[in-house]
């Protein structure tokens, strides 16, 4: 039952690797509407202020916003709103990116303001357990390795091949929370297809937490170190 209940929806974005990265990322946050096209979910702008404003809660003055009767005009005031916030309230830099250009799918300017929004994002919540200061990977590493002490699954970084089959995270989540996770839909094989089921339903499991998702099941898979570190900062955020 529970894993019929794995919200595929989720990891069922069309694009690029990364295009999906950016509708899990978004839809993690319980963005409304779910966005499964990334270009076609943000071109109404309505998408965009909804993330600043769960980044940098209140950032976003939604008297002005235009929300209903949407044509192209009322959208790219919005897209510019977005971006003007992105460079004055989170002083990222975009130079030479309008609200035109995100709504015409302009996929090298949209992709450098998404990136430099999800960065600010995790590097905030990297900020959060390290006390005002960037946490240190070995600072996760040991946070983690304490918590699931005695569980024979340490790790010793975040590319360590023993994170692809998601049994470590999953542990850890099941220390965290207890009576979460049922272990009997957890496949220790290193079948591929077990591999992606695992780390869906990780992935899953943290964002009823309401933590933020930041990496694809293929990052766990692959152990991509950066993409790794931001599952297990998210746990960590979720206990401080």
């Amino acid at each position: 039952a529970e894993l019929a209940e794995l919200d595929e929806a989720l990891f069922a974005a069309k694009g690029t690797r990364l295009e999906r990265q950016f509708c899990l990322w978004m839809n993690s946050y319980g963005v409304d509407p779910f966005v499964n096209n990334l270009y076609d979910g943000i071109q109404d702008g309505l998408v965009l202020l909804q993330m600043l404003d769960k980044i940098e809660p209140g950032c976003v003055d939604w008297k002005r916003v235009n929300k209903t009767k949407m044509n192209k005009f009322k959208a790219v005031q919005n897209l510019d709103l977005a971006v003007q916030i992105s460079k004055d309230v989170l002083k990222l830099s975009v130079p030479g990116t309008s609200g035109n250009d995100i709504y015409d799918a302009n996929k090298k300017l949209t992709a450098g303001l998404l990136w430099q929004l999800m960065r600010y994002d995790y590097v905030k919540v990297f900020k959060k357990i390290g006390g005002g200061a960037k946490i240190k990977d070995e600072q996760i590493v040991a946070w983690a390795n304490e918590k699931t002490s005695g569980k024979s699954v340490s790790i010793k970084n975040f590319k360590d091949p023993a994170i692809s089959n998601s049994v470590p995270i999953i542990t850890l989540i099941d220390v965290l929370k207890p009576e979460t996770v049922d272990w009997s839909i957890v496949d220790r094989s290193e079948d591929e297809k077990m591999l992606i089921r695992n780390a869906k339903y990780t992935l899953s499991i943290i964002r009823k937490f309401g933590a933020a998702v930041y990496a694809l099941p293929e990052d766990i898979v692959e152990h991509v170190p950066e993409m790794v570190m931001t599952v297990y900062a998210s746990l960590m955020a979720m206990q401080s």
